[in-house]
Parts: C-alpha cells; structure tokens; sequence
C-alpha cells in the first residue's frame, strides 16, 4: 500500500471495482473504475493541483477539491471488486449502490448520482470496450 500526498493508504489492487475515498469526519467520495488504483492516483493528482490553488469546477471531486484547500486528508479503499465474468453494468449497478447507502449526494462529495442503467441499455457498451482489460473485453462483448 503506497501513500499519496492528499490521498493516504492508495490500495495495491488496479482491477475494477468500486472505492472509497472517506475524508478524516468519514465523508467519502464513490466512485468505479476499470483501474481503481491508477484512477485514485489520478483522484490524488488533482487534488494536490486544488490544494496548490487550481480548482477544477468540472470534475465530480469538486467538493473534495475544496475540502483539500482547507487541509483535509482521505483515505482510499476497495469497497467492491468486479468478480469475473462482471459487465461494465455490474460495476455502474454496485457504484449507485453503494453511493445510495452512503446517503447519496447530498451526504458525500458525489456532485452526480450514478444512472440506473437498465440490462437493455446497450450505450456503454462503446465505452466497455474501448477501457475494459482486454480478458474481460470478450466475455463483456459475448455477454451482450
């Protein structure tokens, strides 16, 4: 486990999943990833940019980024990992779940809620492929 400078204890596991980012009050940030641990990395990157001043309005850790300016540390961790055989919809699916128990937007650093994305919805399928690790590319594609 490495520690980042805004973001401590950033977990060994880069597969897909679902993590936490839990400030020190336990507020959290959600969020899914194919390559949770390079996407928290990139979640740390930005906030030592906010904490330098730049503060990007656009990004959905805008909260956070205003917690860094006033000192706030998080700590990251694996909340869910996508088992194999898992589709892009699984990990939307559990991220919206877990957001929703952590009291959704109003009660997180979330700025957006995650969609209820149907079975049937085929518009991320685009966005599996392109991103998704190449042994789960197939079985997401037969899957559909």
């Amino acid at each position: 486990m490495m520690n980042g400078l805004i973001i401590i204890e950033v977990p060994e596991y880069n597969g897909p999943g679902v993590y936490s980012l839990a400030d020190e009050n336990g507020k959290q940030y959600i969020g899914s990833s194919l390559n949770v641990r390079q996407r928290i990395i990139q979640h740390d990157r930005s906030l030592i940019n906010a904490k330098n001043g730049y503060i990007q309005k656009t990004l959905s850790s805008y909260k956070m980024q205003l917690a860094v300016q006033d000192g706030m540390t998080f700590k990251a961790s694996i909340l869910w990992e996508l088992p194999d055989g898992g589709t892009q919809y699984d990990l939307w699916d559990a991220e919206r779940r877990f957001l929703l128990l952590a009291g959704g937007c109003r009660e997180t650093y979330n700025t957006k809620d995650v969609p209820n994305y149907r079975k049937d919805d085929f518009s991320g399928l685009r966005a599996w492929r392109n991103h998704a690790p190449s042994r789960r590319r197939d079985e997401a594609i037969a899957i559909f």
